[in-house]
């Protein structure tokens, strides 16, 4: 079992991900911990597995889509989204770009996150 709290420590892990490693993602709000799971992550200080996505204020359809662009095959359910069974390197892309976001976002006021990276992205319509 790994703990990842940053993209540092994702690129020194020197392995894939796996079952039951944790991933950590700090925002300006508070930490949200994850538990990689077979088809989608876990998060247990949140009622909802999709809190990172809010935080970030997408919308189901724009999680998809930009989980789909990470993953390379479409999305389209899970508060998490889902994705293949046991494909961890598809989930890392995602993780990686969400810790990408988390950083520039440091920068911005949380108000203010519509206007974010996401634009850059193209994942907004």
């Amino acid at each position: 079992m790994a703990e990842i709290n940053n993209l540092k420590e994702l690129n020194k892990l020197g392995r894939d991900l796996k079952v039951e490693d944790y991933i950590y993602f700090k925002t300006k709000i508070e930490t949200l911990e994850y538990d990689v799971g077979i088809t989608c992550m876990a998060c247990y200080n949140s009622d909802a597995n999709g809190q990172i996505f809010k935080y970030f204020n997408l919308n189901a359809q724009e999680k998809y889509r930009l989980a789909s662009k990470c993953y390379g095959y479409k999305v389209n359910s899970g508060g998490w989204p889902w994705y293949k069974e046991a494909d961890f390197k598809a989930l890392e892309r995602l993780i990686r770009e969400i810790y990408k976001l988390l950083k520039d976002e440091s920068i911005i006021d949380p108000k203010e996150r519509i206007n974010s990276r996401f634009d850059i992205l193209d994942i907004r319509d």
